[in-house]
Formats: C-alpha cells, sequence, structure tokens
C-alpha cells in the first residue's frame, strides 16, 4: 500500500504467484478472518493464497488506517465480484461495505443476484433479480452453483412479479 510505513512481516502469494507483503497485526485488526497475529510462526516463507494479486493489493488497502480506493477504478465487473469475494471470505467489514454498494449498482444483474443470495444482502438480491428476467433458468441454476433454495427465490420473485402486473 502506497504510503504505509509499517514493516512487512508476512509475505502472500497470490494465485498467480505475485508477493504481496502484509502486515499480521493489521490482518488481526481489519479482518475476522485471518488467523491473530500471535498465531502466526515467523516465518520467510509465503503464505498461498487462492486470489489473484489484484484482488489482494485492493484488500489490503482495506486493511489500513486510511480512505479506502475508490472501486469506481477497478477495470470490470468481475474485477468488484472477485474483491467483494474476497473481502467476503476475509471477513474485511470495510471492504465489504464497499463492495456491496459496488455490487448493488453493478452492470452484471446475475452475479449481483448471485452475490446477494449467497452472502445475505436480500436488498441486492432483491434489486437484481428485476433485471434477470430473460435469463435461462439453466443458466441462473448453473450460477448459483445448485443452490435450489437460490433458484426458488429467484422464480418465486418472479412468480410475484407477474402476478403484481396482472393486478
Amino acid at each position: 500500500v502506497s504510503g504505509c510505513h509499517i514493516l512487512v512481516d508476512l509475505i502472500l502469494r497470490s494465485s498467480d504467484k505475485v508477493l504481496i507483503g502484509a502486515h499480521k497485526a493489521n490482518l488481526e485488526t481489519y479482518s475476522d478472518g485471518f488467523p491473530s497475529a500471535d498465531s502466526v510462526d515467523d516465518t520467510h516463507e509465503p503464505v498461498d493464497l487462492t486470489e489473484r494479486a489484484g484482488t489482494l493489493k485492493q484488500l489490503m488497502h482495506g486493511m489500513h488506517k486510511q480512505k479506502f480506493v475508490s472501486l469506481d477504478t477497478l477495470r470490470d465487473a468481475d474485477t468488484a465480484f472477485d474483491l467483494a469475494e474476497a473481502a467476503e471470505k476475509y471477513l474485511v467489514y470495510s471492504v465489504m461495505a464497499a463492495c456491496s454498494e459496488k455490487c448493488a449498482t453493478t452492470t452484471s444483474p446475475v452475479k449481483a443476484f448471485c452475490y446477494g443470495i449467497k452472502h445475505d444482502y436480500p436488498l441486492i438480491a432483491d434489486a437484481a433479480a428485476r433485471w434477470t428476467i430473460d435469463v435461462e433458468v439453466k443458466t441462473m441454476r448453473e450460477s448459483l452453483n445448485g443452490d435450489k433454495s437460490a433458484l426458488l427465490a429467484w422464480v418465486r420473485h418472479f412468480s410475484l412479479s407477474v402476478l403484481q402486473r396482472i393486478h
């Protein structure tokens, strides 16, 4: 993170093999998804994570005492959703909040609906659902990874929408 003067005491390795410096204390302070600083052995070996470098770098910005970088700078909706998933996985609350706002206004309603359902953001799921009326059931089922209750919620949303239009 530019302007950070804290000594790097942990190296993360992204799925695309990029090394990223981190601070154990910051991971503990700003996240509930990483182990506490005193439970991690001092090692010079990188810790492998499943996220890409760009996602991890953005996530690390949310673990500093500074204004979070605008999500408007992200390349595309996929990048925003990757960051949102990482924030949810590692429970980085400041980034979760920023991402949920971004996901609510995305141009990818299927992804927004799935994100809202998966992470219990009903307002995002409801707002996105109305823009998915032309999506095939098969596509939505695949996007929801076979989650039958989520698929049922999506179908129910459209049933109610149709009934409201009739009356």
